[in-house]
């Protein structure tokens, strides 16, 4: 099982090695098993980029058929975010060895606390730079820029606030996941104080995950970056009258380049569930240590009798 060695004491540069090592030795078992989904990943989001992406034909098309194209650009979407959890659920088969549809569902429940802290970032920029900063102009006209910068820094306060609270769901939404047998008011609760407790472990293992993952796109998607840029910037010129200036065959450069660094970035993904594993599996072992180390050295575990 490919999971055998999570449970260990590991630091964070230790959980992102060991994932490594993780998709390195299982390579070809990862591949023949995460393949499908992973193509589909490259897939719906090279359709999803394309449906958002500045297209003339596309755009006189849409201008004659506008409930259509609403309908297509939210079924791309749709697509996108489906195949993803796909990918997640198949990846999490792949570690626990439970069935896909099982971890499909409980990835489901992952995706209502996504969403949740994206509505609470949504809510909380709007309350800064819309209700306040309104309110703020309105009484100091002459001071835009102070307004903004204040704004800016209360938004930025709040974006870290909930940041914190949420980082303790990276260990129990990947207990959630990965162990069957945790039931949904865990995840809230005894699981989530686990997570808190641990909360410095998980921001480290997270920040040098960003980092890494930064880098690894930036360098992955230079060539598609070049290519989208130069298409985007084509259409946008014929939008405004300009003649094309691009070859004909500059598109399906854009989607061939855009499938394989899509699908290249699956196995990123998949990279990161494999580090968060094994932070679980680092938190899991810390903590049920400490749990038994306060069990034993506990007052009333006293065998002995004093002697007088």
């Amino acid at each position: 099982m490919m999971t055998e060695n999570i449970y260990k004491h590991s630091s964070a540069p230790g959980c992102i090695s060991a994932a490594y090592d993780m998709l390195l030795e299982n390579r070809k078992n990862i591949f023949r098993k995460l393949a499908l989904p992973a193509i589909a990943f490259g897939i719906s989001l090279t359709v999803c980029l394309l449906a958002y992406t500045p297209n003339k034909a596309l755009n006189d098309w849409g201008l004659c058929h506008p409930t259509l194209t609403m309908l297509l650009l939210i079924g791309a979407a749709l697509l996108a975010v489906g195949v993803s959890f796909w990918l997640v659920a198949a990846t999490f088969t792949l570690l626990n060895e439970k069935k896909l549809i099982s971890n499909f569902r409980r990835s489901l429940v992952v995706f209502v606390v996504i969403v949740v802290y994206e509505l609470l970032i949504f809510g909380a920029q709007y309350l800064c730079m819309n209700v306040i900063g309104n309110m703020l102009l309105n009484r100091f006209a002459d001071k835009a820029v102070g307004v903004m910068i204040l704004c800016s820094l209360l938004f930025l306060l709040l974006y870290i606030v909930i940041l914190v609270a949420f980082l303790p769901y990276v260990f129990s939404t990947t207990k959630y996941l990965y162990d069957h047998t945790t039931i949904l008011k865990g995840l809230f609760t005894s699981d989530y104080k686990r997570g808190w407790k641990n909360l410095g472990h998980i921001f480290l293992t997270m920040l040098l995950m960003a980092i890494l993952i930064a880098v690894v796109t930036f360098i992955a998607s230079t060539p598609f970056v070049i290519a989208f840029m130069a298409q985007a910037s084509n259409q946008l010129g014929m939008l405004e009258g300009d003649p094309s200036g691009a070859p004909a065959h500059l598109l399906w450069i854009v989607v061939v380049v855009s499938f394989f660094t899509m699908t290249l970035m699956a196995f990123v993904f998949v990279w990161e569930i494999f580090v968060l594993v094994h932070l679980y599996g680092s938190i899991e072992t810390r903590e049920t240590e400490r749990l038994g180390e306060a069990y034993f050295s506990s007052p009333k575990l006293n065998f002995g009798k004093s002697v007088s």
